[in-house]
């Protein structure tokens, strides 16, 4: 067990390692491992290992030895031995000694020994098996159900590991046949994992479809990227040609299919918004429901208290009155104002203009640089162009049309649409584009 999924810059908090002589287990050690950092708490609930459990255990250097000598002339067996024998490895490689097995991996031997299990993960693949798994994601409990697993492949090969299984380990080692993966365009575009059913399980875009797939059916590295190994069972992809339209599409289609392994970039409902009001002669901010309000926030967010967070940065940064932007009530003795970080426009000792020119060079950074205009890109072919349409500082949507075509207005631009489908993620992500590429704007 670890502080998390990277090797790189995560610790073992546990192991436990059973030796087997291919008949029966021999011998057995298992420990816990003080990290010498912090358990972060999501790993705590899966674990149930504490900071307070490893505080008095032996750290890794302690035990290195033990490993070395337990495991020598060893196979190292694991399911997804990836993970397990990365983290070991990495673990010496701290400690300036090359630690180096032969590993087995039964995930990848189980899919050519038992196939046509829906899942290959330990617990799901331990459930169909009927092995019990005494105290999960526990380093004793998963090492001994990986055992019985083990015992069970050696069962349905004659009580032996399958002469060729380094090269079956290879065979294995991604969910698609290589014929599939070598009919991938080297373009850049869009491409969509789907399971045994059809479903979509995954969206990713690259610049480069088929050197992505190639690297990415090899995610063993995590236990996640090894559950979502077991449930491909096809790919498609939809070449773009540009860049900005990849990202674009790829944030659409996460949006509409929900994919199950693609939870980081489903974003949350923004319930809440940051609303421009103009009252008086001050233009205001207010945070306010989404529900409540039928117009389109400046700025949109999952939570009040984020909303409010951005307009705390926007006070100090710009020397915001807390009173004009809805942060507080603001009365002649105002912290802020003593501390000289506010001008106390809210008590009249600055002008709305003043005020109001501050806030609009905030608002500034959040609007695009012309009320109109494309994005040009390159297209799918030599001929053609893609491009991304804004109609008065709002994302229109995204199209492709052929370089010789000359055309003026938006109305005119709309007519070569291909998706009309806007989200506040894309306006960021033409945001980036054209700061990062401002030869491709085109007012119109």
């Amino acid at each position: 067990e670890t502080t998390g999924g990277r090797k790189q810059s995560e610790k073992i908090t546990e192991i436990a390692m059973y030796k087997h002589d291919g008949i029966r287990l021999v011998d057995e050690y298992q420990t816990l491992i003080n990290p010498e950092k912090k358990i972060p708490y999501n790993i705590t609930q899966i674990t149930g290992i504490t900071d307070e459990m490893v505080m008095h255990a032996p750290k890794f250097y302690e035990v290195a030895r033990k490993i070395v000598e337990f495991t020598e002339g060893c196979i190292f067996v694991a399911h997804n031995s990836n993970f397990d024998y990365g983290f070991v490895r990495q673990e010496f490689r701290s400690l300036g000694f090359d630690y180096q097995r032969e590993t087995l991996c039964t995930v990848k031997l189980s899919r050519k020994l038992l196939p046509g299990h829906p899942s290959y993960s330990l617990g799901k693949l331990c459930k169909t098996l009927g092995i019990p798994i005494t105290a999960r994601h526990r380093a004793a409990g998963d090492a001994l159900a990986t055992v019985k697993v083990f015992e069970l492949l050696l069962e349905r090969n004659n009580g032996e590991i399958p002469r060729d299984w380094k090269q079956l380990q290879k065979q294995y080692n991604t969910p698609l046949p290589l014929q599939k993966i070598e009919k991938i365009p080297s373009a850049t575009g869009v491409y969509y994992f789907h399971d045994a059913d059809g479903n979509v399980v995954y969206i990713g875009k690259s610049v480069n479809l088929q050197q992505r797939l190639r690297s990415h059916l090899n995610n063993y590295g995590t236990e996640k990227g090894v559950e979502m190994m077991q449930q491909i069972h096809d790919v498609s992809t939809e070449v773009t040609g540009s860049d900005l339209i990849a990202q674009l599409l790829e944030s659409e289609e996460i949006k509409k299919n929900t994919p199950v392994f693609n939870s980081a970039l489903r974003k949350k409902e923004f319930g809440y918004g940051i609303y421009l009001v103009q009252e008086d002669e001050f233009t205001r901010l207010e945070v306010r429901k989404r529900s409540t309000t039928p117009s389109e926030p400046l700025l949109k967010y999952t939570s009040k208290e984020a909303a409010k967070g951005r307009l705390e940065a926007a006070a100090e940064e710009f020397g915001l009155c807390r009173g004009i932007i809805g942060l507080e009530k603001c009365r002649k003795g105002c912290m802020h104002v003593g501390m000289e970080n506010c001008s106390g426009a809210a008590i009249g000792l600055e002008s709305p203009e003043e005020h109001n020119q501050r806030l609009e060079a905030w608002i500034g950074r959040y609007n695009f640089p012309h009320a109109n205009f494309v994005v040009i890109d390159r297209g799918r072919t030599e001929g053609e162009s893609a491009f991304a349409l804004v109609e008065n500082q709002k994302y229109v949507g995204y199209g492709f049309i052929a370089v010789e075509e000359v055309i003026y207005s938006p109305d005119q631009w709309k007519m070569y649409l291909t998706s009309t489908y806007t989200h506040r993620d894309q306006t960021a992500i033409i945001q980036r584009f054209i700061k990062e590429n401002p030869s491709r704007v085109k007012p119109i």
